[in-house]
């Protein structure tokens, strides 16, 4: 993807930084991104908001991401569902991703049959 012609041109940058490569970004950043309406943005501080403890506002990010059609936003969004235990609903969002070749997805939906398995 390439560069916005934009005076926002250096946050798309930490923003890309961030969601490919997992370089830290501020909140602020993150969040005035999400607001501009990158997507990846969206993605990155839907994850740091779950990272503090806002989970339903990173599930309300997390899932603007998906609507424009963001995988990372599924796996991100599925194993925030993961970490509260809600096997099914973390499967229902990772799986398509999954079936789609996507390998974080196919690690977190490897994760879920473990956990599954491991209830039983």
């Amino acid at each position: 993807m390439s560069v916005p012609a934009t005076p926002d041109a250096a946050l798309w940058r930490l923003v890309r930084a961030a969601y490919d490569d997992g370089h830290p970004i501020s909140m602020q950043d993150a969040a005035r991104a999400a607001e501009l309406g990158y997507v990846q943005g969206m993605v990155v501080y839907g994850i740091g908001l779950g990272n503090v403890g806002r989970d339903a506002e990173a599930e309300g990010w997390l899932r603007r991401s998906i609507t424009h059609g963001d995988p990372m936003g599924s796996v991100a969004l599925g194993t925030l569902y993961l970490d509260r235990g809600d096997l099914d609903e973390a499967e229902r969002v990772i799986r398509p991703v999954a079936e789609s070749g996507n390998a974080g997805a196919k690690e977190a939906l490897a994760e879920i049959r473990q956990r599954r398995a491991a209830r039983r």
